[in-house]
């Protein structure tokens, strides 16, 4: 008979656990170690203060993630694909929304309200996570010196193409 680790202790489903046995006989080892270690004694990792110099390293991490970015995705607004594709995105969007809400596919037998029911989810996740990407871009937007409220229309509509192309289109900062 098979035993469920969830039946289990969280010690004892670690050492039933073959690839684990050897990290908890070694765990074991190393408490017994530290057992007469006063707790004050103990090492305790040193935590980062927030200095004037942690934010130069900021600008140099966000530099280096925005090149990241462009290489990896920079090209994409000047390709001949990338106009089709937003709109793409955007029949794709409001078919979901149409299968999710009209009741027309569950009264014609394609879906059932189940089916419905989940899509309605599907649609709810997708309006948070574009209303979060049309935060982002409008922010872009507004750093760059262009409209942020036309950015934030277009990723809200778009995503994350709208979220491309915000941020390595062809507009310029005025």
């Amino acid at each position: 008979a098979r035993m469920s680790f969830l039946a289990l202790s969280p010690a004892a489903a670690r050492a039933s656990c073959a690839s684990c046995a050897s990290r908890a006989s070694r765990a074991s080892t190393s408490s017994r170690i530290n057992v007469g270690v006063r707790r004050s004694a103990r090492v305790r990792p040193s935590r980062a203060r927030a200095s004037p110099d942690a934010r130069e390293d900021d600008g140099v991490l966000e530099s280096s993630l925005y090149a990241l970015g462009e290489k990896l995705v920079g090209a994409w607004p000047q390709q001949a694909w990338f106009r089709p594709a937003q709109v793409a995105v955007v029949i794709g969007i409001a078919g979901v929304v149409d299968a999710g809400y009209s009741g027309d596919w569950s009264r014609i037998g394609v879906l059932t309200r189940e089916q419905e029911d989940v899509i309605k989810s599907v649609v709810a996740f997708i309006f948070v996570a574009h209303v979060a990407v049309g935060a982002l871009a409008a922010r872009v937007a507004q750093e760059r010196g262009n409209d942020a409220r036309a950015a934030f229309a277009q990723a809200f509509a778009c995503g994350f193409l709208a979220l491309v192309d915000v941020s390595y289109g062809t507009k310029k900062a005025k």
